[in-house]
């Protein structure tokens, strides 16, 4: 039976969604310690799935500022999970039971953070790319759904608008300095010219 799992034990690289991840790793577990030898899937619920992806991603929610809980996981001595920079701000109890936070991290859900993918920051603004934590600040400051400010926002225009909807704005601002555009016309036939 051919391995999916790469020499390092991590894998599944190729797959194109999380939730197909977690099912291709869950299946060879499945079958390694069960049925020696049998590469049958196990039945899928009703969903098609292995995982529901949405009730999984769900519990890294952080409960004070509903961003993504990622490691060092800190959890209270029940294993509610909040994020770091919320308990750094001097978060002293949970505050989902009021107890206080241990000073064990939930190994566990670091792991399972490692593995899955979450959605970009900007989902609201119609992004649809999902990345693995290690990914996910580079996309989300590139990201082409991010609200940016007009270039022109020093000579006082207050548009925000999403990175790729600037460039037709930037052409059409009024802010924008009126010679510009004779500027770079005349600099670029100067330059053809030479």
């Amino acid at each position: 039976m051919a391995s999916h799992s790469m020499p390092n034990g991590r894998g599944y690289g190729e797959a194109k969604s999380p939730t197909i991840a977690l099912a291709r790793q869950s299946s060879i577990r499945k079958s390694s310690a069960g049925d020696l030898g049998s590469s049958t899937l196990p039945s899928l619920g009703t969903a098609g799935r292995l995982v529901d992806y949405d009730a999984l991603i769900r519990h890294f929610d952080c409960p004070v500022c509903h961003d993504w809980v990622t490691p060092p996981i800190v959890q209270c001595r029940k294993g509610h999970i909040v994020c770091g920079p919320c308990k750094s701000k001097g978060l002293k109890a949970c505050p989902i039971c009021k107890q206080r936070f241990s000073d064990v991290p939930n190994w566990m859900m670091e792991q399972v953070s490692l593995v899955i993918a979450f959605p970009c920051k900007f989902q609201g603004n119609g992004c649809r790319v999902y990345s693995e934590l290690i990914h996910k600040t580079a996309h989300e400051a590139l990201c082409s759904f991010r609200p940016v400010s007009c270039q022109y926002a020093v000579r006082g225009c207050t548009q925000i608008l999403l990175y790729h909807l600037m460039e037709k704005h930037v052409l059409e601002c009024r802010f924008k300095p009126p010679n510009l555009q004779n500027q770079l016309s005349s600099s670029s036939h100067g330059s053809s010219n030479n």
